[in-house]
Formats: structure tokens, C-alpha cells, sequence
């Protein structure tokens, strides 16, 4: 059985992640690594600002129990707007001449999907806490 990371540990850790994958992203970013990693690092790196400005336009409702699912985790309702976003996705992907009634492309519901696949991984298992802060709200 794995030993349960302490926050001190944590913090090494980030800290040891910090130099080696901000210089291995940056790499990437300018192409050291190839084109298909350049534009992973590039497609990641818009994807985690938006998440993270959606995150706080949201009041970080993300770590919060769901005010309409009362009793569910966050966790639960993150698989809620998974499945959703699944949904979507093959219902999108069923015609390629369905004309969406918004204006969602398929694009913006993987990258949705990808997001809230963070998300869940963020506030379940053994992952960092999120703490309620100023910060996290705004």
C-alpha cells in the first residue's frame, strides 16, 4: 500500500515539478521537442488558462457539493456534466451534417470534456486538496 503523500511532501514534490516540467513545457513551446509536441504544449497551455478564468468566473463552484444534487460530492457532479459532454460529443459525432442549435463545436465540447476530466482528478483520490480561499473565489 502507498504511503499518503503529507502536505510537506507536497511541497517537495512541487516544487521538484516546477523546475523539471515548466522547463520541459517551455521546451515544447518552442518546438525543442518536435511540432506534435510543440502543439500539445501550446493546445495545453490555452486549454489550463481557460479552465482556470472559467474556474473563477464559476466562484470555484467546482469544489463546492452542488446546490441542485444536495448530498453529492463534487466529484459526483463532475461526472455528471462528463457523461453530458459525452453525450454531445457522440451525438455531434452520429451526423457529420448536424447544424448545432448553439454555437458549441465539437472542438469546444472535447476540450469541455477534457476539462472537466481535470477537474474530477483535481478534487477525488489522492489529489492536492482545494482550499476555500479569497483566491480560489475570485
Amino acid at each position: 500500500m502507498a504511503k499518503k503523500t503529507t502536505k510537506v511532501d507536497r511541497k517537495v514534490l512541487l516544487d521538484q515539478f516546477d523546475q523539471a516540467a515548466c522547463q520541459r513545457i517551455n521546451d515544447a513551446l518552442y518546438g525543442d521537442f518536435g511540432a506534435g509536441q510543440q502543439a500539445i504544449a501550446e493546445t495545453g497551455v490555452v486549454w489550463i488558462e481557460t479552465l482556470l478564468k472559467k474556474n473563477k468566473d464559476y466562484g470555484s463552484a467546482i469544489w463546492k457539493e452542488p446546490i441542485m444534487l444536495a448530498g453529492f460530492s463534487a466529484g459526483d457532479a463532475i461526472l455528471v456534466r462528463i457523461s453530458d459532454k459525452v453525450e454531445r460529443c457522440r451525438h455531434l459525432l452520429s451526423d457529420p451534417d448536424i447544424s448545432p442549435e448553439c454555437d458549441e463545436s465539437l472542438r469546444d465540447s472535447m476540450a469541455d470534456l477534457g476539462g472537466y476530466c481535470l477537474l474530477y482528478l483535481a478534487v477525488s483520490g489522492d489529489a492536492i486538496a482545494a482550499p476555500q480561499t479569497a483566491t480560489d473565489e475570485g
